[in-house]
């Protein structure tokens, strides 16, 4: 039986064909809500990347309404959409939410694109053009994400090319005009700053080859890539995409980046630590349309750099916080380094202090205890945790199991993390064979290390403080610091950050 939690987690991975919210289709052919827009020569804008792209800035207001130009599309999506029937890859009235994979009518967000679209629009002055904005951006994507993933001949490109080269198609006169780029979130701790720039500029250049092939009258078109919030940055693997976005210009021609930053030195506001903020989103469109004329009259300057504090050292705890493992199922099944594991494969769980995570390439859940398994976004906590300081005096914490039937109902004896390492155990339920015992071990915290409790902050921007008694140090949902919970919004997938405490337990 997969725990309630671990059904969440699993959420995000459901391939095309599973997925009750997202389908990438092909577009053949594409109508409009106005037939007469299938003649009108326009000009398309490419919008692509993860969530920071789509736009997460709630709410809509009303200086987003403002920013709709009757002579502004978008190549939809969906085939019902308020009411109103429109098919699949139809050209409709352009407003946020934008039609990306992951749209939703509800959605009360919006984003950068909108501001930049308006811009182009009205500075342009276009006579008997349109502007066409094809959504292709989805939240929780990357390099590094499966099935929807960026990269050549991987699904979100893909799917972002053939719509393109449709929309080319439409009119001799159709160009596009520039692509705009915000995305790194999803590969941090899988990609490092080479590895970035080299997948995004190779992406990039196969994407206008494919434009020129398609028309080859098309002008060069403009990249322009954007800096995550500056939360991202304060870690080292999260720097290194940072630096990896900030590096883009130097390799692919005829491009730039916008930065986090608003004119006067502040950072963007970020009610998650994850994504930008309504008003955030607002400046930000404006940013990309600065840099956008600003690179096509050749007076583009990259920024200049900026000194990032990276949070790397663990905190410093003292008390004793009580720390308690799940006392498992009798039939459960433990794996080893590089199983499978998770709610896909009968819900085996990892022992020994390894993670079953989806690390970079995999199709499926594995065992490990690599980076690339236990960070926050990767680690599904529901079948093994990787919480643990290798380098400090751990406390065991046997977890016995068989595949005989339960006698008796489980106790469990909570243990505590000690600078002492004092040793505890969790009592098994008695059973008719002997049991197999797999070890899980708890870090020991330097001297000092302040312990805290719901709802208390915690974590790399609270003096390490760090949560206990099974708490998650987390953003849950529209919070601008860490805190202490175990909620789902706190121990979901991507949420957890667990340095500072876990939520695995049951």
């Amino acid at each position: 039986m997969i725990p309630s939690k671990a059904l969440l987690l699993l959420l995000p991975f459901l391939s095309p064909v599973q997925s009750q919210s997202v389908t990438l289709t092909p577009c053949s052919p594409i109508t409009a809500a106005n037939p007469s827009d299938l003649q009108t020569p326009s000009d398309i804008i490419l919008a692509i990347g993860q969530s920071n792209t789509v736009g997460r800035g709630t709410p809509i207001g009303p200086e987003d309404i403002a920013y709709q130009h009757p002579n502004l599309l978008q190549l939809g999506r969906y085939n019902n959409v308020n009411g109103v029937p429109l098919g699949n890859c139809s050209l409709i009235p352009a407003s946020d939410p934008l039609h990306h994979p992951d749209f939703t009518p509800k959605r009360d967000e919006n984003g950068f694109v909108m501001r930049f679209a308006n811009s182009y629009v009205r500075e342009k002055a276009l006579s008997g053009r349109k502007v066409i904005i094809m959504p292709g951006a989805m939240g929780g994507t990357g390099f590094s994400t499966f099935p929807f993933q960026w990269g050549l001949n991987k699904s979100l490109y893909n799917n972002t090319l053939q719509r393109t080269k449709a929309l080319l198609e439409l009119n001799a006169s159709n160009r596009v005009i520039a692509i705009l780029w915000l995305q790194g979130e999803s590969d941090i701790t899988f990609l490092n700053t080479t590895e970035y720039t080299t997948l995004v500029s190779q992406m990039i250049a196969d994407l206008r080859s494919q434009i020129r092939k398609t028309r080859p009258s098309n002008p060069a078109v403009p990249f322009i890539a954007g800096e995550m919030v500056y939360k991202q940055e304060r870690t080292v693997a999260g720097m290194a995409i940072q630096e990896g976005i900030r590096n883009l210009w130097k390799v692919i021609e005829f491009s730039g980046f916008v930065t986090n930053r608003a004119d006067n030195g502040t950072y963007l506001y970020s009610p998650d630590g994850l994504h930008y903020g309504a008003e955030g989103l607002r400046i930000l469109g404006g940013k990309y349309w600065s840099a956008y004329t600003q690179i096509v009259s050749g007076t583009w300057i990259a920024p200049p750099p900026v000194t990032t504090t990276i949070m790397t050292a663990l905190p410093v705890p003292t008390g004793t916080p009580v720390f308690t493992r799940p006392a498992f199922p009798a039939n459960t099944t433990y794996v080893g380094n590089n199983a499978k594991c998770g709610p896909s494969n009968s819900g085996a769980v990892c022992k020994d202090n390894l993670c079953c995570a989806y690390p970079l390439n995999t199709k499926d859940h594995y065992c490990g205890s690599t980076e690339k398994h236990c960070w926050a976004d990767r680690c599904n906590q529901a079948f093994g945790s990787c919480w643990v300081n290798p380098s400090a005096t751990t406390s065991s914490i046997p977890i016995t199991t068989s595949t005989s039937k339960i006698t008796s109902s489980p106790s469990t004896t909570h243990p505590t993390s000690t600078t002492s390492s004092k040793s505890s155990t969790t009592s098994a339920p008695s059973r008719t064979t002997t049991p197999t015992t797999h070890t899980f071990t708890r870090p020991t915290f330097p001297p000092g290390t302040t312990f805290v409790s719901t709802n208390a902050k915690c974590g790399p921007s609270n003096n390490g403080a760090v949560c206990r008694d099974n708490l998650c140090c987390a953003f849950p949902l529209n919070t601008a610091d860490y805190y202490c919970g175990s909620t789902e919004k706190h121990c979901g997938r991507g949420r957890c950050e667990g340095r500072f405490g876990s939520c695995w337990v049951v």
